[in-house]
């Protein structure tokens, strides 16, 4: 509890940053799904206007324009992250999400890479 609180502080005073440039991680699983159609054209929280056709992605974990490898079952798609999202993983768009099976499924396990 007190590691929250130094960071939610250091947050606040605008003191914690995310390095720009941190290298390739370590493969991380967490629940993946995909962005619902309603949102095309919508501003994602990191000012582009969102393309259900490109592949892009949504993710708390990962600082805007990051690209990050996702694969399920085998089959892996890179994406930009353009946006943040609630309380998921990761959020595909769906051109990406087919490249993977995940629209399929709707939402599934997926191991999530940073490449850059």
């Amino acid at each position: 509890m007190r590691a929250f609180l130094i960071a939610a502080a250091a947050v606040l005073a605008g003191t914690f940053t995310v390095p720009a440039h941190a290298g390739p991680a370590a493969p991380s699983i967490v629940s993946g799904s995909y962005y619902h159609s309603r949102f095309e054209g919508r501003r994602t929280a990191c000012g582009e206007r969102y393309d259900s056709s490109d592949y892009t992605a949504a993710s708390n974990r990962h600082p805007c324009d990051s690209l990050v490898r996702v694969t399920r079952g085998g089959r892996s798609v890179v994406v930009r992250v353009t946006d943040r999202c609630g309380h998921c993983g990761i959020d595909l768009t769906p051109a990406a999400a087919r490249q993977i099976g995940l629209h399929r499924v709707g939402r599934a396990p997926v191991s999530v890479q940073r490449l850059d």
